[in-house]
C-alpha cells in the first residue's frame, strides 16, 4: 500500500503519507479501498483498516484502524460505499455495516452499524455507491435499498428504502451511480434508472426514472 495515510488507510501501523508501496499483508486474494482499505486473505478472512468515523471497519468501534483488523471469516466478495462496507460469504450471506443514514446497511433501520449485519442470503453480488445499494441473488433477483432522492432504488417512489427491496428478475450485473443505476439481464438487455438531468438513463428525455 502506499499514498495518503491520515487515518491510517495504508495499514502500516502510522499515520504518515507513504510515497512508496510498503507490504501490509500476505496471501491476499482481493483488496479495495476508498476512505478505509479491506482485503480478503487466500482463507477467506477479511481485514480491514482506515477511516472509521461511522464504524465501517465493522470491528464494534468508531476508532480509525492504523493497522489491519480481522472482522469477518469465509468470505468471497467485498464493497465499499461512502462510508459503509458490505462482505458476502462463501454460502451467500451479505453483510452491512458503517454508516447508515439513508438506510443503506439495508437492516430496517437508519441507525449506523459498528458490526456486520447480515442482511440477504443466497447473494452472488453487490454493488456499492454514494449512498445507494444493490445485490442480486443466485436466482437472478436485484434488491436495491438505501437513498432514493431521484429514484435510484427504481421502485417508483423517491422515498429512502431501509431494507431490500425486490426491483428486477433474471439479472445477472449491477451497477450503482451516485444518483443513478443500471442492470443487465440474462438476455443481455440493459435497464437503467435514478438521476437523468443529463440524459445519463438513454431513455431520449432528461426526465428522472
Amino acid at each position: 500500500m502506499w499514498g495518503y495515510n491520515k487515518h491510517g488507510q495504508i495499514g502500516d501501523g502510522t499515520t504518515e503519507h507513504k510515497h512508496s508501496p510498503v507490504k501490509v499483508l500476505s496471501n491476499v486474494k482481493k483488496f479495495e479501498v476508498l476512505f478505509s482499505s479491506g482485503a480478503i486473505t487466500e482463507n477467506g478472512d477479511l481485514y480491514m483498516w482506515g477511516d472509521n468515523e461511522y464504524g465501517q471497519i465493522g470491528d464494534g468501534t468508531t476508532e480509525h484502524k492504523y493497522s489491519p483488523v480481522k472482522v469477518l471469516s469465509n468470505v468471497k466478495e467485498i464493497a465499499f460505499g461512502l462510508y459503509s462496507s458490505g462482505a458476502i460469504t462463501e454460502n451467500g450471506d451479505l453483510y452491512m455495516w458503517g454508516n447508515n443514514l439513508y438506510g443503506q446497511i439495508g437492516d430496517g433501520t437508519g441507525k449506523d452499524k459498528y458490526n456486520p449485519v447480515k442482511v440477504l442470503s443466497n447473494v452472488k453480488k453487490i454493488a456499492l455507491s454514494y449512498k445507494t445499494c444493490g445485490a442480486i441473488t443466485e436466482d437472478g433477483d436485484l434488491y436495491m435499498w438505501g437513498r432514493n432522492d431521484y429514484g435510484e432504488i427504481g421502485d417508483g417512489t423517491t422515498e429512502y428504502k431501509y431494507s431490500p427491496v425486490k426491483v428486477l428478475s433474471n439479472v445477472k450485473e449491477v451497477v450503482v451511480g451516485t444518483d443513478s443505476s443500471g442492470a443487465i439481464t440474462e438476455n443481455g438487455d440493459l435497464y437503467m434508472w435514478g438521476y437523468n438531468k443529463h440524459g445519463q438513463i438513454g431513455d431520449g428525455t432528461t426526465e428522472h426514472k
